[in-house]
């Protein structure tokens, strides 16, 4: 892999992210649309360190950054570490029960890793996993 290669991925995350962001309506406006659906204890989706804190078999909806790989499996993470191919950031959860036909994915160029941001699930934690 070349290093023009690299830094052409890297900008792409980097972009990638902060589009993601910028979708955002964080400013605590009510924006005229519908109230969003009880789908965890605060009516909002969890990060994912505030569903490994929920109780043990609570329903909850879980809001991060999916990743797919042959060494980590299916995993949701808070964070995309800047790495190539890129990784998972902590803290994150195992994710277990998706059809990852359901997902809309990105690869890396080697294909690696797959993954998806802004990913809502809707499942149970039990034993520190994701079970949707």
């Amino acid at each position: 892999m070349t290093a023009v290669r690299r830094v052409l991925f890297s900008l792409l995350v980097i972009t990638l992210a902060l589009a993601a962001a910028a979708c955002g309506n964080d400013d605590g406006e009510d924006t005229g649309g519908a109230p969003p659906e009880p789908s965890s204890p605060s009516g909002r989706a969890l990060t994912v360190g505030e569903a490994l804190d929920a109780g043990q078999s609570e329903r909850v909806t879980v809001r991060g950054t999916l990743f797919v790989s042959d060494a980590g499996g299916i995993q949701l993470c808070d964070a995309i570490l800047e790495s190539f191919p890129p990784q998972c950031g902590k803290p994150s959860v195992q994710v277990v029960g998706l059809d990852l036909s359901t997902v809309e994915l990105e690869s890396s160029p080697d294909g690696a890793v797959s993954w998806a941001e802004g990913v809502e699930l809707e499942g149970r934690m039990e034993d520190g996993e994701l079970r949707v």
